[in-house]
């Protein structure tokens, strides 16, 4: 499984690799993005993750064009979580296609938030799978 991290902030980065290295014990592909160009640059290069958390504030651009790109590339084949530390930019990012939002808590490690909703490796495949059989 490959899941991708887009925040412009290191220590937000690194909190939330942390937690998804504790979550998934190595078994999953994690990347991790400073900027959407940088993550757009992937995705012209064939990368294809199945989950994104995103940020709202990405430096001067916004998680909801992100989630934009996203769905109008791969539709829902994506599972997309919120994960901005304020509760209305969550709802902001669901409002245009996230999936479900999970808060941030700044400086923080491992992210209890991340910790709490995903307990295992298995959970994240879980979601994978049902967000698949939606389709």
């Amino acid at each position: 499984m490959k899941i991708a991290f887009i925040d412009d902030k290191t220590d937000n980065l690194q909190a939330w690799l942390s937690s998804m290295e504790t979550i998934t014990g190595g078994e999953a592909i994690l990347d991790i993005y400073d900027s959407i160009d940088a993550f757009e640059e992937a995705l012209e290069e064939g990368y294809q993750p199945q989950v994104v958390f995103t940020d709202y504030n990405i430096d001067d651009r916004c998680g909801t064009e992100l989630v934009e790109i996203l769905r109008g590339r791969f539709g829902h084949q994506v599972y997309i979580i919120a994960h901005s530390s304020g509760d209305w930019r969550n709802r902001r990012l669901l409002q245009v296609g996230a999936d479900e939002m999970i808060p941030k808590f700044k400086g923080i490690t491992p992210s209890p938030t991340v910790v709490d909703r995903f307990w295992s490796y298995e959970d994240l495949l879980a979601l994978d799978q049902s967000h698949t059989e939606e389709e």
